[in-house]
């Protein structure tokens, strides 16, 4: 059943990126062809007004709600029984409970919601979103996480097994939202991913409250509050499987070992933060990790890549932007290393003697070297020869 779940949440959360590809692209819809009967837009259907909401075409799946008037009235002339699943607010005021309930009613097959830059600050209207999966907030200044806790009982429900309810939640520059926030979070039984962006009202403290969290992936972005005595936090996240840190200052060597002994943590991804020199040896207090990322301004030394070398779980490792990684680096990577991936991506140092180095890791089947110019043709066949399963990328 877990593995039922994940595929279907890889292949849910896939099909959102596409949409939100098309939701925010702001493109008015054009047809297919002239007959208004057959028509179908190309994009989300673009909803300013009560007449373009009745002039809906049949079929249509995703809906951009921008800046209407009255947003309760507009939801109301949706035309019944729509097919809808995706809906953006857009620069919508006073969405309040009543235009939620309108949602609902108008969009019974809702499964992914997104507010832009809207004037929200509770969101308990949605406790009739049956099919609600995926919640994204955006610039919307006034929420603070209000109503989330309320949505929890649609988790009761499941479709051949699968529960339902929340399992998607993505809080964006949104200034009010802190610990109530990160609470009312947390109590979303079955959430799986939990995004955090640019959220300067959260403390370190605010994420005790994710110790009761299902989450299996924490991704944060731009988290000033992100440092040693959060990590602490988050290390008892018992379901955690997959953390990614990018533009957080603050997450150091200090605040990996904060992780230390995490029993379910395989994935960990440290990009613009403030790691350095001796992160490899931390990392390696981490039992269960299959895949490390790292990435400038980084600052590692051969130390590190030993160290990571010896790590007989990691399978996966990236190490991109980091123009001093050396050759030495590599072939002291290589001496134990069992990887099966490996990103070196923009590593400019990197000549031929290092890439020839990689030989002896003989699990290799992946390797990355994108914009690194110094590597020849004829070491890269070299290389493929003496690991035949090898593909290299050099893009």
């Amino acid at each position: 059943m877990q593995s039922t779940l994940h595929t279907w949440l890889a292949h849910t959360a896939l099909v959102l990126c596409c949409l939100a590809g098309a939701v925010f692209t702001g493109h008015t819809p054009t047809y297919a062809d002239e007959n208004p009967a057959k028509a179908q837009p190309r994009g989300p259907w673009v909803v300013r007004d009560a007449k373009s909401a009745a002039d809906m075409p049949e079929g249509t799946r995703s809906l951009l709600l921008r800046s209407p008037e009255d947003l309760v009235t507009v939801l109301k002339a949706l035309p019944t029984n729509t097919t809808v699943s995706t809906v953006t607010l857009e620069d919508c005021t006073a969405v309040g409970d009543d235009a939620l309930r309108a949602l609902c009613d108008a969009c019974a097959s809702l499964s992914t919601l997104s507010f832009r830059n809207c004037d929200v600050a509770n969101v308990g209207g949605l406790v009739n979103a049956k099919r609600i999966r995926m919640l994204h907030f955006e610039r919307c200044a006034k929420f603070n996480g209000a109503g989330l806790a309320s949505l929890a009982p649609l988790s009761a429900r499941n479709i051949e097994g699968i529960a339902l309810g929340v399992t998607g939640l993505s809080i964006d520059d949104c200034a009010s939202f802190g610990a109530a926030g990160m609470a009312e979070a947390a109590a979303l039984s079955h959430l799986f991913s939990l995004v955090l962006v640019n959220l300067p009202a959260l403390k370190p403290g605010d994420f005790s409250a994710l110790a009761a969290s299902d989450a299996e992936v924490l991704n944060l972005v731009a988290i000033s509050a992100a440092n040693a005595q959060a990590m602490r936090e988050v290390a008892k996240m018992s379901h955690l499987e997959r953390l990614t840190c990018s533009k957080c200052a603050n997450i150091d060597n200090k605040a990996v070992e904060a992780l230390a002994g995490h029993k379910t943590l395989e994935r960990l991804s440290l990009k613009q933060c403030g790691v350095h020199t001796g992160i490899g040896p931390v990392v390696g207090l981490l039992p269960a990790l299959k895949a490390l990322a790292l990435g400038a301004p980084v600052d590692l030394d051969e130390s590190d890549f030993v160290a990571m070398g010896e790590q007989p779980n990691l399978q996966e490792l990236s190490v991109t932007d980091c123009r001093h990684v050396t050759d030495e680096m590599l072939a002291v990577l290589a001496a134990n290393s069992k990887i099966t991936l490996l990103d070196l991506s923009r590593c400019t140092a990197i000549t031929d003697d290092g890439l020839m180095s990689l030989a002896s890791i003989k699990t290799l089947t992946y390797l990355r070297i994108g914009g690194i110019s110094a590597i020849s043709e004829e070491v890269l066949q070299a290389l493929k020869v003496k690991l035949p399963e090898l593909r290299v990328d050099r893009q």
